[in-house]
């Protein structure tokens, strides 16, 4: 009987608790901009949406929300890398956030899509929050 009600104590902290977080979504998306670089200690370098083949591209993300409606919670994330309109690979992740702001970020060879234009959206659990067009520069001869 004991176990039983732990259990339930600890199953309705759970509910109380843990689950309780800010649902995400494109309105939350304070920025999100394509960079040839980024380091925790530099930040973001050279924002922009043209790339030669010998660069990486860079794509940063930053969520922000009102903390009256609690911590920012767990969030499932899935970056979506496009090659001339075919999915070319994908990043899933998980994050916890707690106070505003929150960052994600990842990146591609450019390379990777050849010379042409191409576009990255990002997924916050399982809604699309965000997407971004560039252009990988031909190389020149």
């Amino acid at each position: 009987m004991k176990k039983l009600i732990g259990f339930v104590a600890l199953s309705l902290l759970l509910v109380l608790f843990g689950c309780a977080s800010v649902e995400l979504n494109d309105k939350n998306v304070k920025s999100c901009v394509l960079a040839e670089g980024y380091s925790w200690c530099q930040n973001i370098k050279n924002i922009r949406d043209t790339f030669t083949l010998k660069e990486e591209i860079y794509i940063y993300t930053e969520f922000t929300w009102d903390v009256t409606y609690g911590n920012g919670g767990f969030h499932e994330f899935n970056i979506v890398w496009y090659k001339n309109g075919k999915k070319l690979c994908q990043t899933k992740s998980s994050y916890q956030f707690y106070k505003p702001p929150a960052y994600i970020w990842t990146y591609q060879p450019a390379i990777a899509f050849g010379a042409g234009k191409h576009y990255v959206e990002i997924f916050v659990d399982g809604k699309m929050v965000s997407t971004r067009t560039f252009e990988v520069l031909p190389e020149k001869v």
